[in-house]
């Protein structure tokens, strides 16, 4: 994969590999990094919403910022979003 879009597109497309999965929860685990409570109620709620709608990490947590803070309209370029059935996405 080359470009800083590629990881965006493979995820958009193929989903997340099992293996990825896998180690990304063993690392939270590990870790055991600090949850902001305003935001998440864990780790596999963040890791849910990233796989079933196939959006990057990132994306996922301003998903679930959203919808934790009622927001329902999100203005973005990004398509990615109008894939989260709580949000609306205006450009």
């Amino acid at each position: 994969m080359k470009g800083p879009l590629s990881l965006k597109k493979w995820v958009r497309s193929r989903g997340y590999p099992d293996d990825v999965l896998k180690a990304v929860k063993e690392l939270l685990e590990t870790l055991n990094p600090t949850l902001l409570p305003e935001i998440l109620e864990s780790w596999s709620e963040l890791i849910e919403v990233a796989v079933k709608y196939r959006l990057p990490s990132n994306d996922a947590l301003i998903a679930l910022t959203c919808r934790k803070h009622g927001i329902d309209t999100l203005a973005t370029l990004d398509e990615d979003f109008k894939r989260v059935p709580w949000l609306k996405v205006i450009p």
